[in-house]
């Protein structure tokens, strides 16, 4: 799937290191992160953190959800010309 929109040529890699840092780089903040704001949170009331906890996800899944809306794809991804389908079943 994301073969496609990579460029050629030896900038493949750069960009391959980048997503593979973007899926990892989360999952080493998101526990420091969540156990602060619980920390903290639960200091207001009783398990007050786990609804400002759960509420952050949601912003950051907006977040996320918003940057791909800017990825385009290349136009030969999207109907590429020798790729015709058979109408026949």
């Amino acid at each position: 799937m994301t073969g496609p929109l990579l460029p050629k040529g030896d900038e493949a890699a750069k960009f391959m290191g980048i997503w593979g840092i973007a899926g990892t780089f989360p999952q080493v903040l998101a526990p420091a992160i969540g156990g602060i704001l619980l920390d903290v949170f639960n200091g207001f009331g009783h398990n007050f953190g786990y609804p400002v906890l759960f509420g952050t996800v949601v912003l950051y899944l907006a977040a996320g959800t918003a940057m791909l809306v800017r990825v385009v794809e290349p136009a030969a991804v999207l109907a590429p010309a020798d790729s015709q389908v058979s109408s026949s079943l």
